[in-house]
């Protein structure tokens, strides 16, 4: 029996006690029967974006159970699965900046984990992934479809990103370098501009 059923039942029987108790169950069972918000474009503090204010939408948990599950994709290059298992924050990070951006200005909060730290104005352009969908809803993530990895070195791979628009089926390609550094770990090494299929 689920909690809501009990609660229900438990409230009911105190429902019928008197007048008092009809008002709390009343109020009770408007409270948990209110419809939930429609969504609304959200610029909430994510693990992935910095200060609130950045300028990101909420990834659906779909969109990072799925980005989850790719970059733990069985890969049988040693070399290259022992280094996407390393990077997992960073290109997680990096990957999700540019499916909830809201703009490219969003990507300057990753300044922090870029090897070359870059500055984006109002005229950027490209750098986040649905910068050239025409209808995609803005107060959404694209989600990421696939990404291929090639090892480039020892200590760097790249990072082909496809994104789709759960909105506007629309599509998008980025790649991504990143490069592990001895005294800092993995960074973002390049962010290509975002371009549509």
């Amino acid at each position: 029996m689920t909690k809501t059923i009990k609660l229900t039942l438990a409230v009911s029987a105190l429902a019928l006690s008197g007048t008092a108790h009809a008002q709390i169950f009343n109020q009770i069972m408007g409270k948990l029967l209110q419809p939930a918000s429609a969504t609304a474009p959200r610029t909430t503090e994510a693990p992935y974006s910095g200060p609130a204010n950045a300028g990101f939408v909420q990834p659906s948990p779909a969109q990072d159970a799925a980005l989850d599950k790719l970059l733990d994709q069985r890969i049988t290059d040693r070399a290259l699965a022992k280094a996407i298992i390393s990077a997992k924050p960073i290109v997680k990070r990096m990957v999700m900046a540019s499916a909830c951006g809201m703009s490219d200005i969003s990507l300057n909060q990753l300044n922090v984990i870029r090897l070359r730290p870059k500055t984006y104005d109002s005229g950027s352009i490209g750098y986040v992934s649905k910068d050239f969908m025409k209808y995609h809803d803005a107060r959404q993530c694209t989600t990421v479809a696939r990404i291929n990895f090639i090892l480039l070195a020892a200590n760097a791979i790249s990072a082909d990103v496809y994104y789709i628009s759960p909105s506007s089926s629309e599509s998008s390609h980025q790649k991504l370098t990143f490069r592990n550094v001895a005294d800092s770990g993995w960074l973002i090494e390049d962010v290509r501009d975002a371009f549509t299929q």
